[in-house]
């Protein structure tokens, strides 16, 4: 390719990342790119484990995020970014191909009309037990019903041509176009998927202070481009929760955030997604309580994904829809009663203090 390589900021949020966050940094840094066009934004909640020790070995740019959390992180990186394109990578993601930055320019190339280029989806570590399977690829219960979106990057593609048209394919990247009526779970921050930033500073600059704008960035810009494409051949590894009870709990954070905390972190999940996809009335959320405790929807969608998988420890989609429908239940009856939980970091590794107020 006869142009200059665009230099690509990547940004990491991490909090005591110190199990993963180094192999994640190995493959950004073992990128065939120049490594004059990377900048890597590592944006530390407060680690005490050797996470900004390593940052630091790896010649990443450290960042202090005072509020702790991963959307405020993402903000700060925002802003802080000097490269042409923005491309997010979380402390447990792995860029499995060193060709994931070219492919990444090169769609952006082929496909001026391009703001927002995907990774092809998630890949497994080997051996991990299937709570990190599940959560790598549909992240929740309830969004595996109202999505029916796989992040496994054998379905991914698959599952995306359900709502969005497949028009091209040109040098490993394929060009989508975005449904009019159902939107996709899209996520930016995450899985090395990347955006113009240059545009996107020239049409959103107000979202930068937005506590929901880093998450839902293709919401906001397909409304402007329709368009986007998924550098074919660039999987990532996650390293997600390695046990049950790990993923129990980032339900219950998820849940929880969502219920009680929807103008914070819960602006970045699935009340915040709903406000910036102008879907209009969607009854469908509403049915995720009967598919639960009518068994048999969520049976069935258990065997489907049993067969399909080939992976019997998918029956366990039951006892998950069940605890997560039995959570909101529990949470909105306590909302309603007044009560008040603390917000905590992902992982509950911190209680997040209130924004400051501005003084009157």
């Amino acid at each position: 390719m006869n142009f200059e390589w665009p230099k690509f900021t990547i940004v990491m949020a991490t909090l005591n990342s110190i199990r993963t966050v180094e192999l994640a940094l190995i493959a950004i840094r073992q990128q065939d790119y120049p490594a004059e066009k990377i900048e890597v934004l590592l944006v530390d909640g407060g680690s005490v484990d050797g996470t900004r020790e390593l940052a630091k070995q790896y010649g990443c740019v450290l960042i202090d995020n005072p509020q702790v959390d991963p959307v405020s992180a993402k903000i700060l990186g925002l802003k802080s970014a000097t490269g042409r394109y923005l491309m997010h990578i979380d402390s447990d993601e792995v860029l499995v191909s060193a060709q994931t930055l070219r492919a990444h320019a090169t769609a952006y190339k082929n496909f001026p009309q391009v703001k927002m280029v995907f990774s092809a989806g998630y890949i497994n570590p080997p051996g991990v037990p299937f709570a990190a399977r599940y959560i790598n690829e549909f992240g929740d219960p309830f969004s595996m019903y109202y999505y029916r979106l796989s992040k496994n990057i054998q379905f991914f593609a698959k599952d995306l041509a359900r709502t969005c048209r497949r028009l091209t394919e040109k040098e490993g990247a394929t060009l989508f176009e975005v449904g009019k009526k159902r939107q996709p779970l899209m996520e930016n921050a995450a899985c090395a998927n990347s955006i113009d930033l240059q545009f996107f500073r020239s049409r959103f600059h107000k979202l930068c202070d937005n506590p929901s704008g880093p998450v839902h960035f293709f919401y906001h810009m397909q409304d402007e481009t329709r368009q986007f494409a998924i550098a074919d051949d660039t999987p990532v590894r996650h390293y997600s929760a390695d046990s049950f009870s790990g993923l129990l709990n980032k339900i219950k954070w998820r849940v929880r955030n969502n219920i009680f905390f929807s103008d914070r972190l819960g602006a970045a999940g699935f009340v915040g997604r709903q406000n910036v996809t102008h879907s209009g009335l969607d009854l469908r959320r509403f049915g995720y309580i009967p598919y639960a405790f009518l068994l048999v929807p969520c049976v069935v969608d258990a065997l489907y994904l049993m067969w399909t998988r080939r992976d019997l420890a998918y029956w366990r989609h039951v006892p998950l829809t069940l605890y997560t429908a039995s959570l909101i239940c529990i949470m909105v009856v306590g909302r309603s009663l007044g009560y008040r939980p603390h917000l905590k970091s992902y992982g509950e590794q911190k209680t997040i203090l209130p924004s400051p107020r501005p003084s009157q």
